[in-house]
């Protein structure tokens, strides 16, 4: 899960956007946000910014963490109806094929690897909870 080539501003703004919309799809917190993105927790105030508009950052880990949660996202959508809830609450709920642990748990503990083994998860199961 390499970082994407993004480097204009209007580009990290648009992934901002989208990363800050899932995570409101996702119903989670402001502490767990800026976990999952790399980002200090005193850094809420930024995230209101990114709702706002305002750029990522133009660091490699941060644009990539926030690729990532967007591909677990599409991953799930391709799983899933557009219509099943489960596109959005799958990431809370525990999923056998990750030792019973709910996905978001893994890549808040285990940040970028976990955000991989969420992905790999995906991508291998044959079926999902």
């Amino acid at each position: 899960m390499s970082p994407p080539p993004v480097s204009e501003p209007t580009e990290r703004s648009y992934l901002a956007y989208n990363v800050t919309t899932l995570f409101k799809r996702w119903g989670l917190e402001d502490a767990q946000q800026t976990a999952l993105l790399g980002l200090p927790r005193r850094e809420k105030k930024q995230l209101e910014r990114f709702r706002k508009g305002a750029p990522l950052p133009e660091e490699p880990e941060v644009l990539g963490r926030a690729s990532g949660l967007l591909a677990v996202n599409q991953r799930l959508a391709d799983r899933f109806p557009a219509d099943d809830p489960r596109v959005y609450t799958w990431v809370v709920t525990p999923e056998e094929g990750l030792e019973g642990r709910r996905p978001l748990d893994v890549m808040l503990e285990d940040g970028v690897p976990g955000i991989r083994r969420v992905l790999e998860h995906l991508d291998e199961a044959p079926s999902l909870s």
